[in-house]
């Protein structure tokens, strides 16, 4: 089994290249920037895609095409939607949506893009149930599961925050789950987003670097407890 796991920046994964043993570097290109290990007998591929949309599509693209992924985790952090979320706390996906998606206009339903009409991008029901095992095995880490809400742009306003809840519902918002999504499901290839909540999703000054470092910690290490929970469930 191949595992691809994507983020932002290299220092996203730097707890998951921690783990690796026989690591070798690979560069896609100046953007896409992979580290190739082995990871509790699996085969892991930790690919730095850089943030938006485009760009973590083209990076989910090469875990693969380029390194034949058989499942693709994605990690990072995001600002809390529901009210009840703290920094440091992770948000399991049970699917994302583009927020910013409209072609309401030439009546295409809300998030919907003309020639592939899906609003939720669902993950994967199996990867979610064995991530919230394996993050219950870690007593610090406050968990939730939900929807993750994509768009290009960084929440600030009160105002725009509520609306997203409001209209689309969800637990965090951030910048590339749903185009993970969208792209795994065009490869028919199982997916799973974990966010560690960095904001409030209604600041305008941006989280702190110690903020965002537990914030990105604590979703990697639901990626590497959810790695012991495969392969404890299937004997790996």
């Amino acid at each position: 089994m191949i595992i691809g796991i994507q983020a932002a920046g290299l220092e996203d994964l730097n707890l998951i290249v921690e783990e690796m043993s026989v690591k070798r570097e690979v560069r896609i290109s100046s953007q896409i920037q992979c580290v190739k290990g082995l990871i509790q007998g699996f085969e892991v591929i930790a690919c730095s895609s850089g943030v938006g949309k485009v760009n973590t599509a083209l990076g989910i693209q090469s875990l693969i095409h380029s390194f034949s992924s058989n499942i693709v985790l994605s990690s990072g952090g995001g600002g809390a939607l529901n009210p009840n979320l703290n920094s440091g706390d992770v948000v399991i996906a049970t699917g994302s949506q583009f927020h910013d998606v409209n072609y309401t206009e030439i009546d295409v339903p809300l998030s919907q893009y003309p020639s592939l009409r899906v609003s939720v991008y669902k993950t994967n029901k199996k990867l979610v149930k064995l991530a919230v095992q394996g993050a219950q095995t870690v007593p610090s880490l406050r968990i939730a599961t939900g929807k993750i809400l994509t768009g290009d742009q960084f929440i600030t306003r009160r105002k725009l925050k509520e609306r997203l809840r409001l209209v689309f519902g969800g637990q965090l918002v951030e910048t590339s789950s749903a185009s993970v999504g969208l792209t795994t499901l065009l490869s028919s290839t199982p997916y799973l987003s974990v966010r560690g909540v960095t904001d409030t999703a209604d600041q305008n000054e941006p989280a702190s670097r110690e903020v965002v470092r537990e914030a990105r910690n604590h979703s990697q290490m639901v990626i590497l407890e959810l790695l012991s929970a495969i392969k404890k469930k299937y004997g790996l």
